[in-house]
């Protein structure tokens, strides 16, 4: 459903933030989207009882014609999730980009242009040695002072 509908979603979703735990963080997006399995699959379920429109229709991808939800019905179970969807998807883009942002903080907010790519793999492997030399630096200077 996502690719019929998500032209019409918003995802902007705001600045990352930093996660203290992300091992809680992530078990707390998983029971967040297992809360919502009863509420989807009985919106199906009522859906495909009640509508007298076909419930799937074949397409060709690629090579492949592959069985997907008909047209008729995808759009009234996306009108019956009321925007589940995007919601779902806008919360897994602020959770991957706040998972990201927290590694990078945890890192020692390392120098990101090692990632332009007009940096010779050379450099960038020299680039990368003086980083780990200045991050370990860090790191022994923490257990002195501890």
């Amino acid at each position: 459903m996502p690719e019929l509908f998500s032209k019409d979603y918003n995802f902007w979703v705001g600045k990352a933030k930093y996660i203290d735990d992300p091992q809680k963080a992530a078990w707390d997006a998983v029971w967040s989207a297992h809360a919502l399995v009863d509420e989807v699959l009985h919106k199906e379920k009522s859906l495909t009882d009640s509508l007298s429109i076909p419930k799937y229709s074949f397409e060709q991808r690629g090579q492949q014609i592959v069985k997907v939800y008909s047209r008729e019905f995808a759009d009234a179970y996306h009108q019956a999730l009321n925007g589940m969807i995007e919601e779902q998807m806008q919360k897994a883009i602020f959770c991957i980009s706040s998972f990201w942002y927290s590694a990078w903080i945890d890192a020692g907010q390392p120098d990101v242009k090692l990632m332009e790519t007009d940096m010779t793999e050379t450099e960038r492997k020299e680039k990368l040695d003086i980083l780990k030399a200045e991050q370990n630096e860090v790191k022994i200077k923490s257990r002195e002072e501890n």
